[in-house]
């Protein structure tokens, strides 16, 4: 076949070529330029792909750009053919006869075929789109190789003891101060059940019984529903001893709960794919356990003679011991409620153990629908937004973890941030200043052992990417990141290539703009010779720019995407 087949005509449209095997793939944009570049640069490059996906739009060359390929390829036999849109191939062993447009599917010889990494987990207002309208038949099967690479993933890091940040075992910390009643998870019907008699929550010495989960009882939820069922309140007390008395959380706690309980189902779905709900789970748990300080906590009020005894105070030291795994953990879900009454002159990031607990969950691994954020513009009886839609709109984004001594920093700040003509200060009680700081070393010690960071739909710029460069040398551990919806630009980016250690397997940095950064960026990606997958999609690469990564590939990868460049 001639060179011209391939189109070098300026009116040809950018193509997109994936190959995909059982566990290896490629996707980019083809340059506009002759097929020779094709087959004497891309394909001989990665000689362990064995199945190509090709989307064409151009559909008048489809058939002569798979011959291409396929003689770049080497000229193996191919089998296994699946058809997308209204395409219509066929293959008699020799050439393709075609009707229709746009993608194929091809597997060689008799490899087994997962999809690679062309599979999308459905988005989670989706899921809420299908239960509403009674279509969910399907979803619970995982369906692909990268989905059910990812919840296998998730639950071997449920059940990895070494790491009390992920794990849901008996043994671990958090776990055992479930299991011994150190700390008490709330039911959220008791909750609602208190807003409609408009009766404040009770301490924790003074709920019934029936308010809170028996120990047995929440621990077995949290192994099997996680996040669906284990849920943590950021938030400052508003009375250093009544708590919320004028029950201005407790309104919202309510209303968080009746549209979680709402859309349950799709949260469910959602953790499922995920890995973090036992797969033998048929549906979301009955009703959601909520740690809540004040309830969950021996406290104290000695205006009522209320005094925590030695056996209560062991009780509430324990408690305390494990703020930092109940915001930071992979399997709980953070509400943070940041709005304060007006007559309140303490704000929520002008506290010290609301600051402690945003900075945790901010390093939550897998941050993604488990932290949500209620600021001032929620208004439980005036926001008109139901179900997922409702959720949504607190997504927060995710801020780059920060180490212990930028840690103490931001206090620092803060505390520089008061009002100087106040009494405000940014802890009530001194002493814990201390063991806030403690507890930030303590956390950091595990969660710089991560694997893998995940940070989607951040919308970072180039001082947060800086930020995230300066901690990654930290995890020293690491083999996976994955960093979307941030436009980091070409200083950000190699700024982060640089921190990035030599181990690192999986890389994902997408929706960038750093076409004038490309020849070094090239240089640094042959420095990460362990380097398998590789995502950089939709980063404006430009033809050159696609050219010039692709033949400075570390010669291990095995799935690259650099699609919509």
């Amino acid at each position: 076949m001639g060179q011209a087949a391939c189109c070098k005509d300026d009116a040809c449209e950018p193509l997109i070529l994936q190959h995909n095997g059982p566990e290896t793939s490629i996707a980019m944009p083809i340059p506009r330029v002759d097929c020779h570049v094709i087959k004497g640069a891309h394909l001989p490059n990665f000689p362990q792909i064995d199945s190509i996906y090709v989307v064409c739009q151009n559909n008048g060359k489809l058939v002569d750009i798979l011959h291409v390929i396929l003689e770049g390829h080497g000229g193996g036999e191919w089998s296994g053919m699946s058809v997308f849109g209204n395409a219509h191939l066929t293959w008699d062993g020799t050439k393709f006869q075609k009707q229709g447009s746009t993608a194929i599917w091809l597997r060689q010889h008799n490899g087994e075929f997962h999809g690679g990494n062309s599979y999308k987990m459905v988005e989670i207002n989706e899921y809420w789109r299908q239960i509403q309208a009674g279509t969910l038949a399907d979803e619970f099967d995982v369906g692909s190789s990268v989905g059910h690479s990812h919840l296998l993933a998730s639950q071997r890091a449920l059940h990895d003891s070494s790491n009390p940040y992920t794990c849901v075992v008996e043994g671990t910390p958090l776990y055992n101060a479930l299991a011994s009643g150190s700390l008490r998870l709330v039911r959220g019907k008791f909750l609602e059940d208190l807003w409609e008699k408009r009766q404040p929550w009770p301490l924790r010495q003074e709920m019934p019984k029936h308010a809170l989960w028996d120990a047995e009882q929440a621990c077995s939820h949290w192994r099997t529903y996680g996040p669906c069922f284990f849920f943590a309140l950021s938030y400052g007390w508003l009375h250093p001893v009544k708590n919320d008395p004028d029950m201005w959380y407790l309104e919202r706690v309510v209303r968080i709960l009746r549209e979680y309980r709402s859309c349950a189902w799709a949260f469910f779905v959602w953790f499922r794919k995920h890995g973090l709900v036992d797969p033998l789970a048929t549906g979301p748990p009955e009703d959601i356990g909520y740690f809540i300080d004040f309830c969950s906590i021996p406290q104290q009020d000695q205006e009522r003679g209320i005094v925590r005894s030695a056996e209560e105070n062991s009780l509430f030291i324990d408690g305390l011991g494990v703020m930092k795994f109940l915001y930071g953990h992979f399997a709980t879900t953070v509400t943070r409620i940041t709005d304060m009454p007006a007559s309140e002159p303490r704000e929520y990031r002008m506290r010290g153990w609301t600051s402690f607990e945003e900075t945790i969950s901010n390093a939550k691994p897998e941050y993604e629908y488990k932290v949500f954020t209620f600021g001032d513009m929620f208004k439980p009886c005036a926001n008109e937004l139901r179900g997922i839609a409702f959720f949504q709109t607190s997504l927060e984004a995710q801020t780059p973890p920060r180490l212990p001594e930028q840690f103490e920093a931001e206090l620092q700040r803060r505390r520089d941030a008061l009002p100087k003509c106040s009494t405000i200060t940014l802890f009530r009680n001194h002493s814990d200043e201390a063991l806030v700081v403690n507890q930030y070393r303590e956390a950091w010690a595990h969660l710089r052992l991560s694997e893998s960071l995940i940070f989607r739909r951040v919308r970072w710029g180039c001082a947060d990417i800086m930020q995230l460069a300066s901690v990654i040398p930290e995890f020293q551990n690491l083999t996976k990141l994955v960093i979307t919806g941030s436009d980091i630009g070409g200083e950000g980016m190699l700024a982060l290539l640089r921190s990035l250690p030599a181990q690192i397997l999986e890389l994902t940095v997408t929706d960038s703009g750093v076409e004038n950064a490309v020849a070094d960026l090239s240089a640094e990606l042959q420095r990460l010779k362990q380097l398998q997958m590789l995502d950089l999609s939709f980063c404006k690469w430009g033809d050159d720019g696609i050219e010039a990564l692709v033949n400075h590939m570390p010669g291990n990868i095995r799935h690259l995407e650099l699609a919509g460049g």
